[in-house]
């Protein structure tokens, strides 16, 4: 009886034991950040995620570009009939649909950022995957995208400075 309880927990255990690499599945559609930055061509992937992330409508495709800078600073005046442009233009911020635009410009900005600081910290740690002359071009455009973006939050939602001079400012 001794015997056969031996036996079993040895296989249990062999069986045990060599299911560990089967049940460890990568997925294909996905890459961990190790892996994306591992590769001169994960570096573009994730810089060019950034550029179409500016490009969205929330940010330089529409936003920041031609809509909604444009009512605040009174560029145009909106027909009354669109009641998102109209509310825009006379600053009712507490207006639902301006509250979810004015929302998704910081959140998709600030999203950018985060992505912009993801690449400066691998691009520092990835020495040898990028030539001397990529790092410093694709170093410069994330820390340039980054003061952009930080600029454009400031613009439109920190305070006037030549109001308020020691007033905090945004993150």
């Amino acid at each position: 009886m001794k015997l056969w309880n031996i036996i079993w927990i040895g296989v249990v255990l062999v069986c045990g034991v060599g299911c560990s690499s089967f049940l460890d599945v990568q997925p294909k559609d996905k890459q961990s950040e190790k892996q994306l930055f591992a590769t001169r061509g994960g570096f573009y992937t994730a810089v060019n995620g950034i550029y179409n992330k500016m490009a969205s409508p929330a940010l330089y495709g529409k936003n920041l570009s031609y809509e909604l800078v444009d009512v605040i600073s009174k560029r145009y005046q909106p027909l009354p009939v669109n009641t998102y442009l109209t509310a825009l233009s006379t600053f009712a911020y507490t207006d639902e649909n301006v509250k979810k635009t004015l929302e998704s410009t910081w959140t998709t900005a600030y999203n950018t950022i985060l992505n912009c600081n993801v690449v400066l910290e691998n691009i520092d740690e990835s020495e040898g995957v990028l030539q001397e002359q990529e790092y410093r071009v694709l170093k410069g455009e994330m820390l340039a995208v980054r003061a952009f973006l930080h600029f454009d939050m400031l613009r439109l939602f920190g305070p006037i400075y030549k109001l308020h001079p020691e007033a905090e400012a945004i993150p």
